[in-house]
């Protein structure tokens, strides 16, 4: 008796899942993110990037509150729509994936395959960082200028005392 209303639980749990947020809406959220992405790497202005950093910590946000909310397995979604699933890194590992899986190069060559790798080491780390500090997503803008902007260090920078006595000449 306790088996069936189980596997009837694990039914119904799968059902709202499949209701609430399909392979096809998760695709298409990924989708959305690579797009803006892309025009961002065809766009010549250096703060476009901030619109891919906002797509991709918006699309994290929300996988977050649809696992609160709606109880809603985003890797478990994962595994069955990409091929591997989620791979397990250090920090938030669906924020890795997002990064993983909507950037790319046109050119693969070694040094651009080079460079984009350390654009997405750099990405995780900005983007993890803000959302450790649960920053909303409306403000991650204001909270990346803060510090430091596109060259992003996690502490707010110091003003530094001066030392009394001059140079010594």
């Amino acid at each position: 008796m306790m088996k069936k209303l189980h596997a009837r639980r694990q039914r119904s749990t799968a059902q709202k899942q499949q209701a609430g947020y399909s392979p096809e809406k998760f695709k298409s959220d990924l989708k959305r993110v690579r797009t803006v992405f892309d025009n961002v790497a065809a766009s010549r202005d250096r703060s476009a990037i901030y619109k891919y950093w906002h797509a991709a910590y918006r699309l994290r946000r929300k996988w977050r509150r649809l696992r609160r909310n709606e109880g809603v397995k985003i890797k478990k979604i994962a595994k069955r729509t990409v091929k591997g699933g989620i791979p397990p890194s250090s920090g938030d590992d669906l924020l890795r994936f997002i990064i993983d899986a909507t950037t790319s190069t046109k050119i693969h060559t070694p040094a651009n395959r080079t460079k984009l790798s350390k654009l997405k080491s750099k990405y995780f780390s900005l983007l993890n960082y803000g959302y450790k500090q649960g920053v909303n997503t409306r403000d991650l803008t204001s909270f990346i200028k803060q510090h430091g902007g596109l060259n992003f260090k996690t502490s707010v920078p110091r003003k530094t005392k001066q030392k009394k006595g001059g140079s010594g000449k």
